[in-house]
Parts: C-alpha cells; sequence; structure tokens
C-alpha cells in the first residue's frame, strides 16, 4: 500500500474458542501493540457486552454477504475494493464493516459428523465474507450511485 493510504482500524474484536492462544497461529496478531489489549477467558455474556450497544435509531443499514476461497491475494483485493467503497461514499455512511470469518476444513469435517446443515459446503477451507454499511440517522434514502457501488463491491 502507498504511505498515504495505510489502512486506519476504530477497533478490532477477535474471539477464539480454545484453552490457549497458540503462537504459531496468533503469535503475529499478538505482537501488534494495542491501545487497549483484553486477554483471557470470556462467556458469552462477557463476549455480548465487549461488543458495542446497538446503533443510535433512525439509521438505515445494508447487510451483504458472501464466501470466498483462495490465497492471500484475493483477500488484499477484497480489503482494497472495500477501503475504494468506503472512501469514495464516506459522507453518505456512518460506518462502514468489512468482516471475514475463517471456516477451517476441520470445522466443516466437524459439522459433516453432526449430519451437515443446511448450507453443506464443499471440502476445502474458505471465508465467510459479511459487509454492512450503517447510513446518517435520518436519512430515507440513499443515492443511486451507493447503490451501484454496492453492486460493483459484490461483483468484485
Amino acid at each position: 500500500m502507498a504511505p498515504d493510504s495505510y489502512l486506519r482500524l476504530a477497533g478490532v474484536d477477535m474471539f477464539y474458542n480454545g484453552p490457549d492462544l497458540p503462537s504459531s497461529i496468533f503469535g503475529e496478531i499478538l505482537n501488534i501493540t494495542g491501545a487497549a489489549p483484553s486477554l483471557g477467558p470470556l462467556s458469552y455474556l462477557d463476549i455480548t457486552n465487549v461488543l458495542p450497544l446497538g446503533n443510535e435509531r433512525g439509521s438505515g443499514q445494508f447487510f451483504g454477504s458472501g464466501a470466498q476461497a483462495g490465497n492471500e491475494t484475493l483477500y488484499v483485493n477484497l480489503l482494497n475494493n472495500w477501503l475504494n467503497f468506503t472512501n469514495h461514499f464516506q459522507s453518505e455512511m456512518a460506518l462502514s464493516v468489512l468482516a471475514w470469518t475463517p471456516v477451517p476444513q476441520s470445522q466443516i469435517n466437524a459439522g459433516k459428523a453432526r449430519g451437515g446443515n443446511a448450507m453443506s459446503p464443499s471440502d476445502g477451507s474458505y471465508s465467510a465474507i459479511q459487509i454492512a454499511q450503517q447510513f446518517l440517522p435520518g436519512v430515507s434514502s440513499v443515492s443511486q450511485g451507493l447503490l451501484n457501488g454496492l453492486d460493483l463491491l459484490f461483483q468484485q
């Protein structure tokens, strides 16, 4: 990335369901300096209290999701496309979120061993991709340009 396009994050919440955080998996992430790091076991209630409360009333939202499998370049392209979209339409939005959740083969195997589910994914790790945009309070419709931008983001 060019120096003037560094990624800026307001906050990242990461949760791992396991007895410890193996450095072979989480080493790089754990070495990132954070303003308010908090490591330790959490209950489901604790996790819901970590995440922010609902958004201000009167704000419209858009949610979308998909799945992606592939190498690091695909994920970098996804991030860059989302950043381009967000930067282009930032004046029309209060919040723009991109999240991906890795789904490893071990999780797919565990689901199949329990009888499968409605998604019935094929073998091969992938990531579930979620995007969300919250619009400014009081906005009752969004521009056609933003809608076109969302379509392009999903095509990319």
